[in-house]
């Protein structure tokens, strides 16, 4: 079995439904400018804020049968949102956490269309969801934690 954690984060970056354009998600400044937010699954220590990491988590095998295996794969998108102290912050997180889930949970049957891998994602749902805030003498950061199970089947 091929490693299908690596193979859906592949699909979300390559399919324009998802994140393959730069203005898959935005938010508005306090000049009212529509500004993009970086989608990767590399952090370099120089990235702006507000950025969205993308990483694998698990895979568990959810069923199996004479022709056919299951697993679960959970991606682990992470929002993460910085201001200076007293400015605020967890609207923005709050904000770009509704995108993601908007974007990526579908209930139309094969929304990630994986089946050129040689397995059908059947269910996008949400597996957990964690926020976190932490004040420092730099500013307020803010973070999202978005567990989305990609329930898959071989083809």
């Amino acid at each position: 079995m091929k490693d299908r954690s690596a193979q859906i984060r592949y699909q979300l970056f390559q399919d324009p439904a998802f994140f393959a354009q730069n203005t898959a998600l935005t938010y508005y400044n306090e000049y009212g400018t529509e500004i993009p937010v970086k989608v990767t699954n590399i952090v370099n220590r120089d990235i702006d804020y507000p950025y969205v990491l993308i990483r694998s988590n698990s895979i568990a095998g959810s069923e199996e049968n004479q022709s056919a295996y299951g697993s679960d794969v959970i991606i682990t998108f992470e929002v993460h949102t910085k201001f200076k102290r007293g400015q605020g912050g967890d609207k923005l997180c709050n904000d770009l956490t509704n995108q993601i889930l908007e974007r990526v949970i579908s209930r139309s049957e094969n929304h990630l269309n994986t089946t050129s891998n040689g397995f059908k994602t059947y269910v996008i749902e949400l597996d957990a969801l964690n926020y976190q805030s932490n004040e420092f003498d730099d500013g307020n950061y803010f973070r999202s934690i978005i567990d989305i199970n990609f329930k898959t089947m071989e083809i």
